[in-house]
Protein backbone atom coordinates (compact mmCIF):
# COMPACT_ATOMS: atom_id res chain seq x y z
CA UNK A 1 0.00 0.00 0.00
CA UNK A 2 1.47 3.35 -0.99
CA UNK A 3 1.94 6.23 1.47
CA UNK A 4 -0.97 8.28 0.18
CA UNK A 5 -3.40 5.41 0.53
CA UNK A 6 -2.06 4.55 4.01
CA UNK A 7 -2.43 8.16 5.11
CA UNK A 8 -6.04 8.23 3.91
CA UNK A 9 -6.81 4.92 5.60
CA UNK A 10 -5.34 6.17 8.88
CA UNK A 11 -7.54 9.26 8.63
CA UNK A 12 -10.64 7.15 7.97
CA UNK A 13 -9.91 4.73 10.82
CA UNK A 14 -9.48 7.66 13.20
CA UNK A 15 -12.80 9.06 11.99
CA UNK A 16 -14.50 5.69 12.56
CA UNK A 17 -13.11 5.58 16.09
CA UNK A 18 -14.58 9.04 16.72
CA UNK A 19 -17.90 8.06 15.13
CA UNK A 20 -18.61 4.45 16.21
CA UNK A 21 -22.11 4.49 14.76
CA UNK A 22 -20.85 5.44 11.32
CA UNK A 23 -21.22 2.32 9.14
CA UNK A 24 -18.72 1.64 6.36
CA UNK A 25 -17.47 -1.45 4.63
CA UNK A 26 -13.85 -1.77 5.73
CA UNK A 27 -12.51 -3.37 2.58
CA UNK A 28 -13.04 -0.04 0.82
CA UNK A 29 -10.09 1.26 2.86
CA UNK A 30 -7.77 -1.27 1.28
CA UNK A 31 -8.19 -0.21 -2.33
CA UNK A 32 -4.56 0.14 -3.58
CA UNK A 33 -5.29 3.44 -5.26
CA UNK A 34 -7.67 6.00 -3.89
CA UNK A 35 -10.54 5.44 -6.31
CA UNK A 36 -12.86 8.11 -4.96
CA UNK A 37 -10.09 10.70 -4.62
CA UNK A 38 -9.44 10.21 -8.32
CA UNK A 39 -13.10 10.63 -9.21
CA UNK A 40 -14.26 14.09 -10.13
CA UNK A 41 -17.03 15.52 -7.95
CA UNK A 42 -18.75 16.45 -11.20
CA UNK A 43 -19.45 12.79 -11.94
CA UNK A 44 -20.60 11.67 -8.48
CA UNK A 45 -24.34 11.67 -7.84
CA UNK A 46 -25.45 8.99 -5.38
CA UNK A 47 -25.43 9.63 -1.61
CA UNK A 48 -23.20 6.62 -0.96
CA UNK A 49 -20.61 7.81 -3.50
CA UNK A 50 -20.72 11.28 -1.95
CA UNK A 51 -20.10 9.83 1.52
CA UNK A 52 -17.12 7.82 0.33
CA UNK A 53 -15.78 10.76 -1.64
CA UNK A 54 -15.95 12.96 1.47
CA UNK A 55 -14.03 10.47 3.59
CA UNK A 56 -11.31 9.97 1.00
CA UNK A 57 -10.80 13.64 0.08
CA UNK A 58 -11.59 15.68 3.22
CA UNK A 59 -10.63 18.33 4.19
CA UNK A 60 -10.54 19.48 0.55
CA UNK A 61 -12.99 22.13 -0.64
CA UNK A 62 -14.63 19.64 -3.00
CA UNK A 63 -15.24 17.33 -0.04
CA UNK A 64 -17.10 20.16 1.70
CA UNK A 65 -19.16 20.75 -1.43
CA UNK A 66 -20.02 17.04 -1.30
CA UNK A 67 -21.26 17.51 2.30
CA UNK A 68 -23.49 20.35 1.09
CA UNK A 69 -24.85 18.07 -1.62
CA UNK A 70 -25.66 15.38 0.95
CA UNK A 71 -27.60 17.99 2.93
CA UNK A 72 -29.45 19.31 -0.13
CA UNK A 73 -32.43 16.88 -0.07
CA UNK A 74 -33.12 17.85 3.55
CA UNK A 75 -32.85 21.58 2.77
CA UNK A 76 -35.14 21.18 -0.24
CA UNK A 77 -37.78 19.67 2.09
CA UNK A 78 -37.07 22.32 4.77
CA UNK A 79 -36.03 19.53 7.12
CA UNK A 80 -33.59 21.77 8.96
CA UNK A 81 -32.77 19.20 11.64
CA UNK A 82 -31.93 16.59 9.01
CA UNK A 83 -29.62 19.03 7.24
CA UNK A 84 -27.95 19.98 10.53
CA UNK A 85 -27.23 16.31 11.24
CA UNK A 86 -25.38 15.99 7.94
CA UNK A 87 -23.08 18.93 8.69
CA UNK A 88 -22.56 17.74 12.28
CA UNK A 89 -21.69 14.22 11.09
CA UNK A 90 -18.74 15.46 9.02
CA UNK A 91 -17.72 18.48 11.10
CA UNK A 92 -14.62 16.81 12.55
CA UNK A 93 -13.17 16.15 9.09
CA UNK A 94 -12.84 19.91 8.48
CA UNK A 95 -10.85 21.01 11.52
CA UNK A 96 -9.61 24.22 9.94
CA UNK A 97 -13.13 25.15 8.88
CA UNK A 98 -15.03 24.61 12.13
CA UNK A 99 -16.18 28.23 11.99
CA UNK A 100 -17.76 27.81 8.54
CA UNK A 101 -19.53 24.59 9.51
CA UNK A 102 -20.77 26.08 12.79
CA UNK A 103 -22.15 29.14 10.98
CA UNK A 104 -24.09 26.88 8.60
CA UNK A 105 -25.46 24.86 11.51
CA UNK A 106 -26.46 28.09 13.25
CA UNK A 107 -28.12 29.25 10.03
CA UNK A 108 -30.13 26.02 9.81
CA UNK A 109 -31.12 26.18 13.48
CA UNK A 110 -32.19 29.83 13.46
CA UNK A 111 -35.77 30.83 14.22
CA UNK A 112 -37.88 31.58 11.18
CA UNK A 113 -38.65 35.24 10.45
CA UNK A 114 -41.91 34.25 8.73
CA UNK A 115 -40.98 36.09 5.57
CA UNK A 116 -43.53 36.04 2.79
CA UNK A 117 -41.81 34.19 -0.07
CA UNK A 118 -43.84 34.45 -3.28
CA UNK A 119 -43.20 32.82 -6.64
CA UNK A 120 -44.11 35.50 -9.21
CA UNK A 121 -46.36 33.19 -11.20
CA UNK A 122 -47.58 35.87 -13.62
CA UNK A 123 -43.99 36.20 -14.86
CA UNK A 124 -42.49 32.74 -14.37
CA UNK A 125 -43.09 29.98 -16.93
CA UNK A 126 -42.08 26.34 -17.35
CA UNK A 127 -38.79 27.66 -18.72
CA UNK A 128 -36.19 29.69 -16.81
CA UNK A 129 -36.45 33.40 -16.04
CA UNK A 130 -33.50 35.03 -14.36
CA UNK A 131 -31.62 38.17 -13.37
CA UNK A 132 -34.47 40.50 -12.39
CA UNK A 133 -33.74 44.22 -12.78
CA UNK A 134 -36.04 46.80 -11.16
CA UNK A 135 -36.51 50.45 -12.00
CA UNK A 136 -35.99 52.77 -9.04
CA UNK A 137 -39.74 53.43 -8.71
CA UNK A 138 -40.41 49.70 -8.49
CA UNK A 139 -42.98 49.76 -11.28
CA UNK A 140 -41.05 47.94 -14.01
CA UNK A 141 -39.08 44.70 -13.89
CA UNK A 142 -36.76 43.61 -16.66
CA UNK A 143 -35.41 40.07 -16.80
CA UNK A 144 -33.75 37.54 -19.07
CA UNK A 145 -35.79 34.69 -20.53
CA UNK A 146 -33.97 31.50 -21.45
CA UNK A 147 -35.72 30.93 -24.78
CA UNK A 148 -36.45 34.12 -26.69
CA UNK A 149 -38.50 34.65 -29.85
CA UNK A 150 -35.49 34.94 -32.16
CA UNK A 151 -33.37 32.25 -30.53
CA UNK A 152 -31.13 32.28 -27.50
CA UNK A 153 -31.84 34.44 -24.48
CA UNK A 154 -34.04 37.53 -24.78
CA UNK A 155 -34.88 40.45 -22.51
CA UNK A 156 -38.46 40.93 -21.31
CA UNK A 157 -40.23 43.45 -19.10
CA UNK A 158 -43.24 43.36 -16.84
CA UNK A 159 -45.06 46.23 -15.16
CA UNK A 160 -46.52 46.27 -11.67
CA UNK A 161 -50.23 47.09 -11.77
CA UNK A 162 -51.61 47.24 -8.27
CA UNK A 163 -50.09 44.21 -6.55
CA UNK A 164 -49.64 42.16 -9.73
CA UNK A 165 -46.82 41.88 -12.21
CA UNK A 166 -48.59 41.70 -15.58
CA UNK A 167 -47.76 39.40 -18.49
CA UNK A 168 -44.22 40.19 -19.74
CA UNK A 169 -43.44 41.66 -23.15
CA UNK A 170 -40.32 41.22 -25.24
CA UNK A 171 -38.19 44.38 -25.01
CA UNK A 172 -37.67 44.36 -28.78
CA UNK A 173 -34.90 45.98 -30.86
CA UNK A 174 -32.06 46.56 -30.47
CA UNK A 175 -32.02 44.07 -27.60
CA UNK A 176 -33.73 40.98 -28.96
CA UNK A 177 -31.35 39.44 -31.46
CA UNK A 178 -30.69 35.94 -32.74
CA UNK A 179 -27.87 35.72 -30.18
CA UNK A 180 -28.02 35.66 -26.38
CA UNK A 181 -29.24 38.95 -24.90
CA UNK A 182 -29.06 39.38 -21.13
CA UNK A 183 -29.81 42.36 -18.91
CA UNK A 184 -27.67 43.25 -15.90
CA UNK A 185 -29.03 46.55 -14.57
CA UNK A 186 -30.65 49.87 -15.40
CA UNK A 187 -29.66 53.30 -14.14
CA UNK A 188 -31.73 55.12 -11.52
CA UNK A 189 -32.99 57.61 -14.13
CA UNK A 190 -33.94 54.76 -16.46
CA UNK A 191 -31.81 56.14 -19.31
CA UNK A 192 -28.91 53.67 -19.32
CA UNK A 193 -29.38 49.93 -19.61
CA UNK A 194 -26.46 47.58 -18.89
CA UNK A 195 -26.24 44.33 -20.82
CA UNK A 196 -24.09 41.23 -21.08
CA UNK A 197 -23.32 39.62 -24.40
CA UNK A 198 -21.10 39.44 -27.44
CA UNK A 199 -22.29 42.51 -29.33
CA UNK A 200 -20.17 44.62 -31.65
CA UNK A 201 -16.99 45.60 -29.80
CA UNK A 202 -16.82 42.30 -27.91
CA UNK A 203 -13.25 41.65 -26.72
CA UNK A 204 -13.19 38.57 -24.53
CA UNK A 205 -15.01 35.65 -22.96
CA UNK A 206 -18.03 37.88 -22.26
CA UNK A 207 -18.32 41.65 -21.83
CA UNK A 208 -20.50 44.35 -20.29
CA UNK A 209 -22.31 46.67 -22.72
CA UNK A 210 -24.72 49.56 -22.42
CA UNK A 211 -27.31 51.52 -24.39
CA UNK A 212 -28.62 55.02 -23.70
CA UNK A 213 -32.15 56.28 -24.05
CA UNK A 214 -33.13 59.57 -25.65
CA UNK A 215 -36.27 61.11 -27.08
CA UNK A 216 -35.61 59.10 -30.24
CA UNK A 217 -35.37 55.76 -28.44
CA UNK A 218 -32.45 53.56 -27.47
CA UNK A 219 -28.98 54.12 -28.89
CA UNK A 220 -26.85 51.44 -30.47
CA UNK A 221 -25.38 48.98 -27.95
CA UNK A 222 -21.82 49.95 -26.99
CA UNK A 223 -19.12 48.18 -24.96
CA UNK A 224 -17.78 49.53 -21.70
CA UNK A 225 -14.17 50.62 -22.30
CA UNK A 226 -11.03 48.74 -21.42
CA UNK A 227 -9.95 47.86 -18.76
CA UNK A 228 -13.52 47.44 -17.49
CA UNK A 229 -13.84 44.88 -20.28
CA UNK A 230 -10.86 42.67 -20.99
CA UNK A 231 -9.96 39.47 -22.81
CA UNK A 232 -11.34 37.63 -19.78
CA UNK A 233 -14.96 37.16 -18.68
CA UNK A 234 -16.85 40.20 -17.36
CA UNK A 235 -20.51 40.22 -16.40
CA UNK A 236 -23.09 41.46 -13.84
CA UNK A 237 -22.53 45.16 -14.59
CA UNK A 238 -24.37 47.36 -12.09
CA UNK A 239 -24.61 51.16 -11.95
CA UNK A 240 -24.97 52.71 -8.51
CA UNK A 241 -28.02 54.92 -7.90
CA UNK A 242 -25.92 58.09 -8.16
CA UNK A 243 -24.31 56.85 -11.38
CA UNK A 244 -20.79 57.35 -10.00
CA UNK A 245 -19.82 53.71 -9.42
CA UNK A 246 -19.92 50.73 -11.75
CA UNK A 247 -19.71 47.24 -10.24
CA UNK A 248 -19.04 44.07 -12.20
CA UNK A 249 -17.68 40.55 -11.83
CA UNK A 250 -14.66 39.14 -13.65
CA UNK A 251 -12.53 36.01 -13.70
CA UNK A 252 -9.44 38.05 -14.67
CA UNK A 253 -6.13 37.16 -12.99
CA UNK A 254 -5.00 39.12 -9.96
CA UNK A 255 -8.13 38.62 -7.87
CA UNK A 256 -8.55 36.86 -4.55
CA UNK A 257 -7.04 33.38 -4.88
CA UNK A 258 -5.63 31.66 -7.93
CA UNK A 259 -6.83 32.33 -11.45
CA UNK A 260 -9.51 29.85 -12.52
CA UNK A 261 -11.19 30.51 -15.84
CA UNK A 262 -14.96 30.22 -15.96
CA UNK A 263 -16.58 27.38 -17.87
CA UNK A 264 -14.67 24.57 -16.18
CA UNK A 265 -15.97 22.58 -13.22
CA UNK A 266 -14.63 24.20 -10.07
CA UNK A 267 -15.89 24.10 -6.49
CA UNK A 268 -19.11 22.45 -7.59
CA UNK A 269 -19.98 25.05 -10.23
CA UNK A 270 -18.78 26.33 -13.61
CA UNK A 271 -18.19 29.94 -12.56
CA UNK A 272 -14.41 29.79 -12.13
CA UNK A 273 -12.91 32.20 -9.61
CA UNK A 274 -14.91 35.38 -10.15
CA UNK A 275 -14.44 38.51 -8.03
CA UNK A 276 -16.44 41.71 -7.71
CA UNK A 277 -14.79 44.93 -8.94
CA UNK A 278 -15.80 48.58 -8.88
CA UNK A 279 -14.84 51.46 -11.19
CA UNK A 280 -15.44 55.08 -10.20
CA UNK A 281 -16.53 57.66 -12.77
CA UNK A 282 -14.26 60.69 -13.11
CA UNK A 283 -14.25 63.72 -15.39
CA UNK A 284 -12.19 61.74 -17.88
CA UNK A 285 -14.30 58.59 -17.77
CA UNK A 286 -14.33 55.34 -15.84
CA UNK A 287 -11.36 54.74 -13.55
CA UNK A 288 -9.18 51.66 -13.12
CA UNK A 289 -11.23 48.75 -11.74
CA UNK A 290 -10.63 48.05 -8.05
CA UNK A 291 -11.09 44.61 -6.51
CA UNK A 292 -13.41 44.88 -3.48
CA UNK A 293 -10.92 42.84 -1.44
CA UNK A 294 -10.87 39.60 0.50
CA UNK A 295 -13.67 40.45 2.95
CA UNK A 296 -16.18 40.29 0.10
CA UNK A 297 -14.28 38.20 -2.46
CA UNK A 298 -13.06 34.63 -1.93
CA UNK A 299 -10.98 32.20 -4.03
CA UNK A 300 -14.27 30.95 -5.46
CA UNK A 301 -17.29 32.59 -7.14
CA UNK A 302 -18.81 35.98 -6.27
CA UNK A 303 -21.60 37.18 -8.53
CA UNK A 304 -24.38 39.74 -9.09
CA UNK A 305 -23.40 42.80 -7.00
CA UNK A 306 -26.23 45.17 -6.11
CA UNK A 307 -25.54 48.36 -4.17
CA UNK A 308 -28.62 49.54 -2.30
CA UNK A 309 -29.70 53.14 -3.06
CA UNK A 310 -28.31 54.06 0.40
CA UNK A 311 -24.86 53.77 -1.24
CA UNK A 312 -23.53 51.56 1.57
CA UNK A 313 -25.30 48.19 1.63
CA UNK A 314 -23.98 45.65 -0.86
CA UNK A 315 -25.91 42.52 -1.77
CA UNK A 316 -24.10 39.81 -3.70
CA UNK A 317 -24.00 36.06 -4.22
CA UNK A 318 -21.15 33.71 -3.34
CA UNK A 319 -20.23 30.05 -3.06
CA UNK A 320 -17.06 30.91 -1.13
CA UNK A 321 -18.66 32.16 2.09
CA UNK A 322 -20.64 29.93 4.46
CA UNK A 323 -23.80 28.78 2.70
CA UNK A 324 -26.38 26.09 2.13
CA UNK A 325 -25.00 25.01 -1.25
CA UNK A 326 -24.08 26.44 -4.63
CA UNK A 327 -24.42 30.27 -4.46
CA UNK A 328 -26.17 32.00 -1.57
CA UNK A 329 -27.12 35.67 -1.24
CA UNK A 330 -25.16 37.79 1.27
CA UNK A 331 -25.16 41.33 2.61
CA UNK A 332 -22.17 43.47 3.54
CA UNK A 333 -21.94 47.13 4.56
CA UNK A 334 -19.33 49.62 3.37
CA UNK A 335 -17.44 50.87 6.43
CA UNK A 336 -15.65 53.91 5.00
CA UNK A 337 -16.75 56.70 2.67
CA UNK A 338 -13.20 56.92 1.33
CA UNK A 339 -12.55 53.23 0.61
CA UNK A 340 -14.20 50.54 -1.51
CA UNK A 341 -12.21 47.77 0.17
CA UNK A 342 -13.43 48.16 3.75
CA UNK A 343 -16.55 46.07 4.31
CA UNK A 344 -18.33 44.38 7.18
CA UNK A 345 -18.19 40.60 7.38
CA UNK A 346 -20.75 39.27 4.86
CA UNK A 347 -23.95 37.92 6.41
CA UNK A 348 -25.93 35.10 4.82
CA UNK A 349 -29.56 36.20 4.30
CA UNK A 350 -30.81 32.96 5.79
CA UNK A 351 -32.62 29.73 5.05
CA UNK A 352 -35.92 31.39 4.16
CA UNK A 353 -34.28 33.22 1.26
CA UNK A 354 -31.36 31.02 0.30
CA UNK A 355 -31.74 27.44 -0.91
CA UNK A 356 -29.32 24.62 -1.65
CA UNK A 357 -29.43 25.79 -5.27
CA UNK A 358 -28.23 28.77 -7.30
CA UNK A 359 -29.47 31.96 -5.61
CA UNK A 360 -28.38 35.19 -7.26
CA UNK A 361 -29.35 38.66 -8.44
CA UNK A 362 -31.24 40.03 -5.46
CA UNK A 363 -32.80 43.44 -6.11
CA UNK A 364 -34.40 45.80 -3.61
CA UNK A 365 -37.64 47.63 -4.29
CA UNK A 366 -37.45 50.69 -1.98
CA UNK A 367 -41.04 51.84 -2.49
CA UNK A 368 -42.53 48.60 -1.12
CA UNK A 369 -39.74 47.37 1.16
CA UNK A 370 -39.63 44.23 -1.00
CA UNK A 371 -36.77 42.22 -2.45
CA UNK A 372 -36.89 40.26 -5.70
CA UNK A 373 -34.28 37.70 -6.63
CA UNK A 374 -33.60 34.64 -8.75
CA UNK A 375 -33.79 31.22 -7.15
CA UNK A 376 -33.11 27.89 -8.81
CA UNK A 377 -35.77 25.30 -8.06
CA UNK A 378 -35.21 21.61 -7.31
CA UNK A 379 -35.55 20.71 -10.98
CA UNK A 380 -32.83 23.26 -11.81
CA UNK A 381 -35.29 25.79 -13.26
CA UNK A 382 -34.70 29.44 -12.39
CA UNK A 383 -37.64 31.59 -11.27
CA UNK A 384 -38.15 35.08 -9.90
CA UNK A 385 -39.08 35.21 -6.23
CA UNK A 386 -40.49 38.10 -4.19
CA UNK A 387 -39.73 38.52 -0.48
CA UNK A 388 -41.72 40.77 1.83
Amino acid sequence: MNYICKRENDKLIKFIEMKPNFKLVFFIFLIPLNLFAQRDLETITSPEELRQYILFTAPSEDAFVAVQRLAKPFIDKKDWNGAMKVFLEYRDLFIEQFNRTDKIIELLGAELNNLEIINIETVNTKKSEYFPVLTIDGQTMYFTFAEGKKGGEDIYLSQLIGDTWIKPKNLGPPFSTAENDAINSISADGNTIVLFGSYKGFTGGGDNFYAEKSADGWSAIKPFPKPLNSKYWECDGFLSADGKAFFFTSDRPGGTGEFVKGGQFYHGEYEGNTDIYVSIKTESGWGEPLNLGSIVNTPFAERSPFLHPDGRTLYFSSDGHYGLGSLDVFKSVRLSDTSWQEWSEPVNLGKEINTAGYDVAIRYLPTANTHIFQATAKEEKADMISIA
